[in-house]
């Protein structure tokens, strides 16, 4: 599992395509913006194994804001899962388990990586 502190605006980019971004913190509760294509089913970890339905995909890019609170998760397609790990002065800490050939960079980073390779694994 990566494991990166993020500020408010800061992002996390996930496999090229999906970019979450920290939109709030407010006493626990930690509002995050994912923008990804809409074949990719992100999901609260809460609803993982139940009867919810995805709408059809239109292979635009959306934006889908949810709260979360510290040791909750997130799951993004079948083997991405990302999970607040704790929250203190306005910075959150995100852990991010994907598969090796999923790179997960600092959003700050996505530039830097495209013109030679970055330090993080992921």
């Amino acid at each position: 599992m990566l494991v990166i502190s993020r500020k408010i605006d800061q992002t996390i980019v996930i496999g090229g395509n999906i970019t979450m971004t920290v939109l709030e913190v407010d006493r626990g509760n930690i509002r995050l913006g994912f923008d990804a294509p809409d074949d990719v089913h992100i999901l609260r970890k809460e609803l993982v194994g139940t009867e919810y339905t995805f709408p059809t995909p239109e292979g635009k890019i959306g934006r889908l804001v949810l709260t979360r609170k510290v040791e909750e998760g997130i799951l993004i397609g079948e083997n991405i899962f990302v999970k607040i790990l704790g929250e203190q002065r306005g910075r959150v800490k995100v852990g991010v388990k994907a598969p090796e050939d999923v790179k997960v960079l600092r959003g700050e980073l996505l530039d830097e990586s495209r013109g030679h390779r970055s330090k993080e694994r992921f």
